[in-house]
């Protein structure tokens, strides 16, 4: 009888299991969403000394803070509108072809039973702050190593910008990253190897 009993709850805890899919390993892997646009002339400028140099001239160096690239990147219709960039964040590549900017955000879409799933081979954790969660969630920061995502935009700025172009089904979730990859391709011969502190001095 009791052996009966043991094998009944072993059947009914599998039984569990498997409506819950709390027994099911979910993996996924994640995509990426690039921002791209062409852009006119570049500039550095340093709000702090005010200096500014020409278009598609970097590669120089400053000893004061908050310095970012200026470009003039292309709103349609014939029209640019002057955007900036922080330098600190943002990486240069000398091209061929025409110069731009790109901004490549990090997603995935996950399914709603899955809990406790991987993300490119590393487990997804959530964020169990109970001060965090009680006055942000269901906003709450999750990571994937030492990269955060969330399914919404209160704490993300990306988030809008790839649900605006990825399917989402309905009982799916996207999962946007916070940080992004910027990089201004710029033509040849702009990046300057020897220079000074000095940015009115450019060697």
């Amino acid at each position: 009888m009791k052996i009966k009993k043991l094998v009944l709850m072993v059947l009914l805890a599998g039984l569990v299991l498997t409506v819950s899919g709390c027994g099911k390993e979910y993996h996924y892997v994640s995509k990426t969403y690039v921002v791209s646009y062409p852009i006119k002339s570049l500039g550095l400028h340093n709000e702090v000394s005010g200096a500014f140099s020409g278009a598609f001239f970097v590669g120089f160096g400053s000893l004061d803070t908050n310095t970012y690239y200026y470009v003039y990147a292309n709103a349609g219709n014939g029209r640019y509108i002057l955007k900036k960039y922080d330098a600190e964040s943002t990486y240069l590549k000398e091209t061929s072809g025409q110069p731009r900017f790109e901004r490549v955000i990090k997603y995935f879409v996950a399914d709603n039973n899955s809990d406790n799933f991987t993300v490119d081979g590393i487990k997804f954790k959530k964020d169990n702050n109970f001060f965090f969660n009680f006055l942000f969630s269901p906003f709450s920061v999750n990571s994937v190593g030492d990269e955060d995502y969330t399914s919404n935009d209160t704490l993300n700025g990306n988030y809008d910008i790839v649900a605006q172009h990825v399917k989402v089904g309905k009982n799916q979730t996207l999962y946007v990253s916070t940080d992004a990859t910027s990089t201004l391709y710029v033509p040849k011969g702009t990046i300057k190897v020897k220079f000074n502190a000095d940015v009115n001095n450019v060697k």
